[in-house]
């Protein structure tokens, strides 16, 4: 099963797969090589192995999504007898550690037969308000849209059940994309039958007046020969990873509008990425060219 989100924080898509094979189940993480923005560019050669969260059999319906807000991807997975299971990221963001937090996420407990199978999860943020919401799709055909619990281990509130939607069919799947460049997120479901419905988001708008973190280059110059100047927009440390995710240089402090030179001398030629994380700040991405 696909999952199409921002592992790196560089604002483009990467692509997360999971599935089944000989030795049992693998995840995958295929970094996105294109700029934000751009059509993507997945590399197989590139993809590197994610660890297998405990529990997760074929079944399970997994979703990545950063659940408690620290800028890392979590796991959460639709058991096949109904439960949801959160697994906190302990790890880093291109090499995740998954650690069991709670086997009834939610508050959801073992369903009754007419659910029988996982739920389909998504968690996107539909109106623009910056906190998101949890859609389930349910294999009984019901499509439910739930306030996202915070503290993650509150009670989900229920928002809306879609009455008007009818009977999308059995076994569904669902995803979220902005389809029509309105800057919402539609709804996508398919069915064991092989339908799919697409479900327009006409949500209103919120406009939160929170400012856009900036999105000029703070590391430079690219490409370099040897130093790179960072100027960041917040204090935090900055991490030099390659592009398949392996962090070559690490855990360097920066300050905020503060130029601070790093040395690339030891490091081979090629494209990285320099990662900026801050506390309580959303990590930020920047493509590098080291030509020597």
């Amino acid at each position: 099963m696909p999952s199409f989100v921002d592992v790196d924080g560089n604002g483009s898509l990467d692509l997360i797969i999971t599935g089944a094979s000989v030795s049992g189940m693998e995840i995958r993480a295929l970094l996105n090589g294109a700029a934000k923005g751009a059509a993507a560019q997945y590399s197989l050669t590139g993809a590197t192995l994610w660890p297998i969260p405990d529990r997760l059999t074929l079944g399970d319906l997994m979703t990545v999504a950063d659940v408690d807000r620290d800028g890392k991807l979590d796991v959460l997975i639709g058991k096949e007898y109904g439960t949801i299971e959160y697994f906190r990221n302990t790890g880093s963001s291109t090499t995740p550690v998954f650690q069991l937090q709670n086997q009834t996420f939610g508050g959801f407990t073992i369903d009754d037969p007419t659910y029988a199978r996982a739920r389909s999860i998504v968690v996107t943020d539909l109106n623009g308000d910056q906190q998101n919401e949890l859609i389930l799709a349910a294999d009984n055909g019901t499509v439910r849209v739930y306030q996202f619990p915070n503290p993650v281990d509150k009670a989900l509130t229920l928002l809306d059940s879609l009455p008007s939607i009818g009977f999308p069919g059995t076994g569904l799947i669902a995803a979220a994309a902005d389809l029509d460049g309105d800057e919402l997120p539609d709804l996508m479901l398919g069915s064991i039958a092989g339908g799919m419905r697409y479900l327009k988001n006409t949500s209103q708008r919120v406009v939160t007046g929170i400012p856009e973190e900036p999105t000029g280059p703070w590391a430079f110059p690219n490409p370099t020969d040897r130093y790179l100047t960072i100027r960041p927009p917040y204090d935090g440390q900055i991490d030099v990873v390659s592009l398949s995710g392996q962090v070559v240089m690490s855990s360097q402090a920066v300050l905020a509008n503060v130029e601070t030179v790093v040395d690339l001398q030891r490091i081979t030629n090629g494209m990285y990425l320099i990662r900026l994380s801050g506390s309580n700040r959303s990590p930020q991405v920047q493509k590098v060219l080291l030509l020597k």
